[in-house]
């Protein structure tokens, strides 16, 4: 698996940036492969879904592809996806800012 990068070096990453399902793709670091991603931005939205299925382990969550977006992250920057009600969005250690 390789990993999407933009023309400047940063790492794409799949995230649904909506209300409803979400994108429960597992493991997580397909959000990041560049075959994925290109079919997300390449190929319409039946042939996207079948990639997903084809790649992803089994979930019980179904994926829903409105409001999919491509984010990017500086490369070898720790991010996680937070996830809330089917909304995803990107945080990264910069952005945490309290410390114990």
């Amino acid at each position: 698996m390789g990993k999407y990068y933009s023309a400047d070096g940063k790492v794409g990453v799949l995230i649904h940036a909506g209300w409803g399902s979400g994108f429960a793709i597992k493991p997580q670091s397909l959000r990041m492969d560049a075959e994925l991603i290109y079919e997300f931005l390449h190929g319409d939205e039946k042939s996207f879904h079948k990639q997903v299925v084809e790649m992803s382990e089994p979930t019980h969550n179904l994926y829903e592809f409105d409001n999919m977006k491509l984010s990017y992250v500086t490369k070898g920057l720790k991010f996680y996806v937070r996830e809330y009600d089917g909304f995803e969005d990107i945080v990264t250690e910069e952005d945490l800012k309290l410390k114990a």
